[in-house]
């Protein structure tokens, strides 16, 4: 027991000493690969990120960059500009970039293939150049100057190289993958430079010249269009006219058809009126007619009666006048002949 606790110690001594010589640790962003000194070489597996089991003598651990990396041909960096022999034999001098990456779990074979580091850079610049030189050597100086041919060689030279990268591994998708081609700068030939010149200057000669004959031609067609549309508009202002007078004259004569119409109306309705008026006056005169002979009648009748009779001795005898002499029938009674033929100095014969 009094020996314990330094075996304990020991004990984590030994630990100790054993992580900080046996233990390593890949980083992060980066993926390890093993190989064993003594027995099979590389192993093929890719370690990940964190504390490795190294035993110095017998391992060995390679680091290696599984991020997007960029291959850079420039004056400035890189491996230096890159050359290219166009189709049409001028010397075209590019910087551009290239990018790409290990594919995952596939960092164990390009250590294998193409080694660490250094190593493994270089020869990826090795194919790179390669294709580049076969795809974009067929372009054209002047297709440099065309975005889209540019964009189209670049798309061609990155399946070329993954292609190519694919032959030294049995997998078809290969250990690493190219994922992009970058044009920064392109310097041409001086003696394509001095063609080019010329060339845009007879370009723009030529345009000029077929711009002047398509201005002749636009004009011409102008001024055809603006006689036609003049000529247009004056068949156009001779239709309105004649649709405009032919309209007054249907509404001239719907306005006399409606005016004589009217009058026709009118007249109608004051004939009718007239007749109606004198069928009412004749009607009346007629009823007034009927109403006096009604009225004399009664009076005749009324002048028959006994009544009546005694009313016109009356009226006839208060009216007579024998010369001078007035007869009075307040005085005297007019019925009384005897009296009244006295009174007019008649003689009398009196029957006894």
């Amino acid at each position: 027991m009094k020996h314990l606790p330094v075996i304990v110690i020991s004990g984590f001594v030994i630990i100790l000493l054993f992580f900080m010589i046996c233990v390593d640790i890949v980083p992060l962003d980066k993926v390890g690969v093993r190989s064993n000194m003594l027995g099979d070489g590389v192993e093929k597996q890719d370690l990940k990120p964190g504390m490795q089991i190294i035993i110095p003598g017998i391992h060995k651990l390679d680091i290696l960059d599984p991020t997007l990396q960029e291959l850079t041909f420039a004056t400035e960096r890189g491996e230096g500009p890159l050359k290219l022999r166009t189709s049409d034999q001028y010397t075209t001098q590019v910087d551009l970039t290239i990018f790409y990456s290990i594919r995952e779990g596939k960092a164990w074979e390009v250590l294998t293939k193409m080694g660490p580091g250094y190593a493994f850079t270089h020869r990826f610049g090795q194919i790179a150049r390669d294709a580049i030189w076969r795809v974009m050597g067929k372009m054209k100086t002047e297709d440099f100057y065309d975005s889209a041919k540019r964009i189209e060689f670049s798309r061609k030279t990155i399946i070329y190289l993954n292609k190519e990268l694919a032959k030294m591994t049995d997998d078809k998708k290969g250990m690493v993958e190219a994922n992009d081609l970058l044009i920064r700068k392109v310097v041409f030939d001086p003696r394509f430079e001095t063609q080019l010149i010329n060339k845009q200057l007879l370009d723009q000669r030529t345009l000029l010249a077929k711009s002047e004959k398509l201005r002749e031609e636009e004009k011409e067609k102008t001024e055809l269009i603006e006689k036609k549309t003049a000529a247009d508009v004056l068949a156009i202002n001779e239709s309105k006219r004649q649709q405009i007078q032919t309209k007054i004259a249907e509404n001239e004569r719907e306005v006399a058809k409606i005016l004589a119409d009217a009058r026709l109306k009118v007249k109608t309705r004051l004939s009718v009126a007239n007749r109606s008026k004198r069928e009412a006056i004749a009607n009346a005169e007629k009823m007034k007619e009927i109403a006096r002979a009604q009225g004399q009648k009664a009076i005749n009748e009324a002048y028959q009666s006994f009544g009546g009779k005694m009313l016109l001795s009356r009226k006839f005898v208060e009216n007579i006048q024998v010369g001078k002499i007035e007869i009075n029938t307040n005085q005297v009674n007019p019925f009384d002949t005897e009296q009244f033929l006295k009174m007019v100095g008649a003689e009398v014969e009196v029957n006894k």
